[in-house]
């Protein structure tokens, strides 16, 4: 079975990070969460530190938005954020999503409460904005010439 197919039917084999839990001090390790990147040119575009919202925003996220803060050092003008979301009763829906963002001073901003689509909207916008200096192939019906995107970039 791919590792797709093991995302998509939510088991994850965790054998690589518990093999790495045995290495002792000073290694430490964390997986970046979210990647949102651009299809056309591999420019990273959204860091995403996410989890299940328990009621508490208490989420720390230093380390992704250090790594962050490395790439808009970069020069890449990278949206960092810290989403907590909320499932719907039957688990197959986010409710909500609680999002902060790190600001041009690198400092997180509060929590806002936004709803899905929100979200995917502000995705998308993301892409738009990007889109504009983007030297990667962009022109087909997944790129600029796709109706969302030409609605979110308007």
């Amino acid at each position: 079975m791919s590792e797709r197919n093991v995302e998509r039917k939510g088991m994850r084999c965790t054998l690589f990070s518990t093999m790495h839990r045995t290495i002792p001090e000073p290694a430490r390790m964390i997986d970046v969460d979210k990647l949102e990147f651009c299809k056309y040119c591999d420019e990273p575009l959204i860091i995403i530190e996410d989890a299940m919202f328990t009621g508490h925003f208490n989420k720390v996220a230093r380390v992704t938005k250090k790594l962050g803060m490395l790439v808009r050092a970069a020069g890449v003008p990278v949206v960092i954020l810290t989403a907590l979301y909320k499932p719907t009763a039957d688990m197959k829906g986010i409710e909500c999503l609680y999002i902060r963002k790190v600001d041009e001073r690198g400092e997180w901003t509060k929590y806002y409460r936004w709803t899905w689509e929100q979200f995917h909207n502000a995705v998308l916008q993301i892409h738009a904005i990007h889109e504009q200096h983007c030297k990667g192939k962009h022109g087909s019906k997944e790129g600029k010439d796709h109706p969302e995107a030409r609605v979110v970039a308007a």
